[in-house]
């Protein structure tokens, strides 16, 4: 559910940047912030780690949002290369 959330924030932090005509200097700033708050904010309403003290669950769900963004992050990246490896038909025959 947060790795959904994840991708949704990301696409709508791009969105939002192409119709604001922000600098890419900002792209790179906004982006990830969204999509980081918003993963954040999915886990802060659940009731995950609930037993820890504010600060340290606090801490500890920033910092899962952050691997989750870089997860997601990666993920797409995989998804893109090997696509592009397909399209372009540099696959080597067995």
């Amino acid at each position: 559910m947060s790795a959904v959330v994840c991708v949704a924030g990301f696409l709508l932090a791009q969105s939002l940047s192409k119709i604001v005509h922000l600098d890419e200097d900002w792209d790179w700033i906004l982006i990830p912030v969204i999509s980081i708050f918003a993963t954040f904010v999915v886990l802060h309403r659940s009731a995950w780690r609930r037993e820890l003290s504010k600060f340290t669950r606090t801490l500890s769900l920033l910092l899962t949002a952050c691997i989750i963004f870089a997860v997601v992050l990666a993920g797409g990246f995989l998804v893109l290369a090997t696509a592009s490896i397909f399209v372009s038909g540099n696959l080597v025959a067995g």
